[in-house]
């Protein structure tokens, strides 16, 4: 999908499961970010965002420790 429409000046977001950020670990959020942009960053027009916010504040430790995996995974996973 995303090939047919970069043409129009499209992009994606999305992509990793609040879920995910709520129940996992740092390293299944890093291993999730890193697979997540290997799929979609190529030919840019790829945001990494959370499908969701988190209700619940403040964070749980779980949820801010994920949060910052995320985060670092996505910046070192996402550079051209």
């Amino acid at each position: 999908m995303k090939r047919r429409c970069q043409a129009r000046g499209v992009s994606v977001w999305g992509n990793l499961e609040l879920k995910l950020l709520e129940n996992g670990t740092p390293d299944q959020v890093r291993a999730e970010v890193r697979k997540i942009m290997s799929q979609a960053k190529d030919g840019g027009g790829f945001v990494l965002m959370p499908t969701a916010a988190p209700i619940t504040l403040p964070l749980s430790p779980v949820t801010e420790a994920n949060y910052r995996a995320f985060i670092e995974a996505g910046l070192e996973f996402g550079q051209y």
